[in-house]
């Protein structure tokens, strides 16, 4: 009897050794050179990473995830800081969406992404780390998201033509024209990860059309300083509206202030500038105020103005547009 147990014991030790075997190992671990031998490509997005650490390891994997989309999305971390600016205080802007355009911020993947650590390896010192994105769960998150975004912009877009407030079609302009970058960055995503691509949406294109013609309606007049003015101008047909001294819609006054600055340099010269344009509503007299500070230098008092303008007017060109959107045709 003893004798049977012990062989018994013999025959159960040869069949795990066998499991163990250099054939079954490198079947175990097919994933760290073909990622798709391990799980289906229709049911996850793979992506493998390796590292002296388990972290280094996930952090490469992340990486490399991160890298199948922003090939193909083209989303950074100035549109997600812009869609968060709305966040604050805007109903048609949502966490949800804010944290889905973090696709391509490696950091980010585990919680936004449903990215799974499906696998670990460990050959000596180097650690593997195999990756998943369940396509279907996923998908599913980020249509919803397009979905409910996709309303907000056709709601938007009957408040646009239904009003006849200037102010009002500007700021409802710039909210659906946010939310259409974003979907379009969000159908992206959607794409990559689904065997269909979305066809839901609204036809933003043709939106976009009739919100540039909107704007070309909306009439400024510019006066003032006559260097800054041309900037301002040039801002404004640049943003898609029409610069008239008939019929305007919103006066726009230009006012620079200069005087020098004393750093004790004998090699350079300075001088301190301020710009001041106010805007102002001719349909209910609200004014607003855009303000630029700034300092300017060279090397010979008689190119000193010309360094002055050319910095103010790259400012303006820089800030204007942005000011008119996020102050000026804002919606809180």
């Amino acid at each position: 009897m003893q004798t049977y147990r012990t062989v018994l014991l013999l025959a159960l030790l040869t069949l795990m050794a066998s499991c163990a075997s250099p054939d079954a190992t490198r079947e175990s671990t097919a994933w760290l050179t073909d990622p798709y031998s391990a799980y289906h490509q229709n049911l996850y997005l793979l992506a493998v990473g390796s590292g002296s650490t388990l972290q280094e390891a996930q952090n490469s994997a992340s990486a490399n995830m991160a890298r199948i989309f922003s090939s193909q999305v083209s989303s950074d971390q100035t549109l997600r800081s812009q869609y968060m600016d709305y966040q604050n205080n805007d109903a048609y802007f949502s966490e949800s969406t804010s944290d889905l355009l973090n696709i391509t911020n490696v950091s980010s993947h585990q919680q936004l992404l449903n990215t799974r650590v499906l696998n670990t390896h460990q050959d000596d010192s180097q650690h593997y780390v195999l990756l998943g994105i369940n396509r279907t769960e996923t998908s599913l998150l980020i249509g919803s998201e397009i979905s409910s975004n996709d309303a907000n912009i056709r709601s938007l877009n009957s408040i646009i033509n239904g009003t006849d407030s200037k102010t009002e079609q500007l700021s409802r302009i710039n909210q659906a024209s946010m939310l259409m970058e974003v979907n379009r960055n969000l159908i992206a995503q959607y794409d990559i990860l689904s065997s269909f691509a979305y066809s839901d949406a609204a036809d933003y294109n043709s939106m976009e059309r009739n919100f540039e013609q909107i704007k070309k309606g909306i009439h400024f007049s510019v006066s003032g300083e006559e260097q800054a003015a041309r900037s301002v101008i040039s801002s404004l047909n640049s943003s898609g509206y029409t610069v008239s001294g008939e019929y305007a819609d919103f006066e726009v006054f230009v006012a620079v202030d200069q005087h020098e600055a004393h750093l004790n340099r004998d090699d350079a010269v300075f001088m301190n500038w301020n710009v001041n344009i106010i805007i102002t509503n001719l349909y209910d007299n609200d004014v607003n105020t855009y303000e630029a500070k700034g300092r300017s230098g060279t090397l010979s008092e008689s190119l000193l103005q010309a360094r002055v303008y050319d910095d103010i007017n790259d400012e303006i060109r820089k800030t204007f547009s942005t000011f008119l959107t996020s102050q000026l045709f804002s919606q809180n």
